[in-house]
């Protein structure tokens, strides 16, 4: 460190070392289900793991979390976005992680393949939301819902 005083002259002490406080990260959520390259023939339940951050030692759960639908990979164009229909759900068995639940009717969609990803809203704004992986499904025509063929 380097230091100078009114005459102009300068000091060289010994090497600092600062530590800043680990910044909370967010968990981005945990897809359960549907499985990768599921064909679905009923309505589909998108379920994951609810994201939060850990402050002080405890879970901060995020307060917005949208499910997303492509028919691309990138996410470039989305075919379905939905944020306030998920359903809370915690048990015992699951240790009482929260899951949420998203179904939407199968006849919304077309026969083809399509990729679904969620995201958690961070509830600190400085950090980047949680983004799960990337799952894909596919509709086949062999449901027994309305309009299918």
């Amino acid at each position: 460190m380097i230091a100078s005083n009114e005459n102009y002259s300068t000091t060289t002490s010994g090497v600092a070392q600062f530590i800043s406080p680990e910044k909370p990260t967010m968990t981005p959520p945990q897809l359960y289900l549907p499985y990768n390259w599921a064909t679905p023939t009923s309505d589909i339940a998108f379920v994951a793991k609810k994201s939060y951050l850990i402050i002080d030692g405890e879970k901060k759960y995020t307060t917005k979390t949208t499910l997303e639908i492509s028919k691309t990979p990138d996410f470039s164009e989305i075919y379905f976005s939905g944020n306030s229909n998920w359903e809370e759900k915690s048990s015992e068995q699951s240790n009482y992680e929260i899951w949420l639940w998203y179904t939407v009717p199968i006849s919304y969609f077309e026969n083809g393949t399509y990729y679904w990803r969620v995201i958690a809203e961070s509830i600190d704004p400085e950090l980047e939301d949680g983004i799960s992986e990337v799952r894909l499904f596919v509709i086949d025509g062999q449901s027994d819902a309305p309009g299918k063929t």
